[in-house]
């Protein structure tokens, strides 16, 4: 060391402090390899001896972390123990729908579905474990049965005196269908009848069209702007008429311009009936764009704006054109009973002997149904 120091004193700064730092880490190096070597002497020494190296290979053995448990013999699956009290068996965890289904049930929607052997199934069929769970449940379920009640009511005035209790005949199309809640619907209540479920959706999971009650669900991965699903209606309406049946067209909750691309295919394809319930409103695009300024009459207007969209529609609807000359029950109408904010359905119904009652006929030089523009953005005026 001393040697080191004599030498550094006689270099430069600079090169003084680089060599200081050199040795610095030398001599760290020498020591950690000193405590080293010590170390695997030691190592060395201990296990040399026979008892110790037998102990040590005794305490770490391999030993597995769980325990095995047999499995119950196939006889005793369904036997109780003796003494077993089944009120302190691990009850199944709660899901979304047990906990919208517990206690007094209020809403009128959801309280008629619950007494429906469909809600058991929902409840106990693993092929229902999506709807089980689903956060939403409760929401989708009563807008799905008010709708049923809308097509219903279709139905009746469709056929008139002749009752359809099992479906036989009538063919529904839903589109934009997701997973089709209100198909579930549709194939526990009229179980003869044909539903298609229309959506773009490819990625869901749909494991309950593999239950017995949805037999007569067929699912079409289209695109509802695409005439793929222009097809598929028209299809459906050929069928249905070939068969001397009616087929009904249902959209629950479609945004913006969806409301009206089903307006079009229920007009395009011939169908005998359309239930529409619109939800968000159409974005601002280009000003050819059927409702791109919505937003902005409502506002002019003082009016609610989902109010004024569905008024656009309804007069969409009802409006006349050179090849439709059938006469068309329409009718918009807001179900209390939904918990949405967008609880308002549309239906349209055309040709069939119950059309006397119950809505406005249009047709044969009816007057303009819906939103009459002005010159301005606030004189554009609602006709209902």
């Amino acid at each position: 060391m001393e040697d080191m120091v004599r030498d550094l004193e006689a270099r430069p700064c600079w090169k003084a402090r680089r060599a200081a730092k050199a040795g610095g880490r030398t001599a760290l190096a020498r020591a950690a390899n000193a405590l080293i070597c010590m170390a695997r002497a030691a190592i060395n020494a201990v296990t040399s001896s026979p008892f110790l190296e037998l102990q040590s290979l005794a305490n770490f053995a391999w030993k597995p972390r769980w325990r095995v448990v047999p499995a119950p013999e196939p006889a005793a699956w369904g036997r109780m123990e003796e003494g077993f009290d089944a009120s302190h068996a691990p009850a199944r965890k709660k899901a979304a729908l047990d906990y919208a289904l517990e206690g007094e049930i209020t809403n009128p929607h959801l309280r008629a579905f619950a007494a429906t052997p469909l809600c058991d199934a929902l409840r106990h069929d693993v092929r229902f474990d999506y709807w089980r769970r689903y956060s939403r449940c409760k929401k989708e379920l009563i807008e799905s049965w008010a709708a049923l009640q809308q097509l219903k009511r279709c139905v009746q005035r469709l056929s008139g005196p002749r009752i359809h209790e099992t479906g036989k005949g009538l063919t529904f199309v839903e589109l934009c269908s997701g997973r089709g809640c209100l198909s579930m619907l549709l194939a526990h209540t009229f179980p003869d009848a044909n539903i298609h479920m229309c959506d773009s959706d490819g990625r869901m999971k749909i494991p309950h069209l593999s239950h017995p009650s949805m037999r007569n669900v067929s699912f079409h991965l289209e695109d509802i702007f695409h005439d793929d699903a222009a097809r598929t209606v028209r299809d459906a309406v050929d069928s249905a008429h070939l068969d001397g049946g009616y087929c009904l067209v249902v959209g629950v909750h479609l945004c913006g311009d969806l409301s009206r691309r089903a307006v079009q295919l229920w007009r395009g394809c011939g169908a005998d009936a359309l239930v529409l319930c619109p939800c968000c409103l159409p974005r601002r695009r280009r000003a050819d764009a059927f409702g791109f300024h919505v937003v902005d009459l409502a506002r002019k207007m003082r009016v609610d704006g989902y109010g004024l969209w569905c008024t656009m529609l309804y007069g969409l609807l009802a409006a006349e054109d050179d090849s439709d000359h059938l006469d068309v029950m329409c009718n918009m109408c807001v179900d209390e009973d939904v918990t949405s904010p967008q609880r308002s359905f549309l239906t349209a119904v055309r040709r069939g002997p119950g059309l006397e009652g119950g809505g406005e006929k249009v047709g044969g030089g009816s007057r303009h149904v819906g939103v009459v523009p002005g010159r301005g953005a606030g004189k554009w005026r609602i006709v209902a």
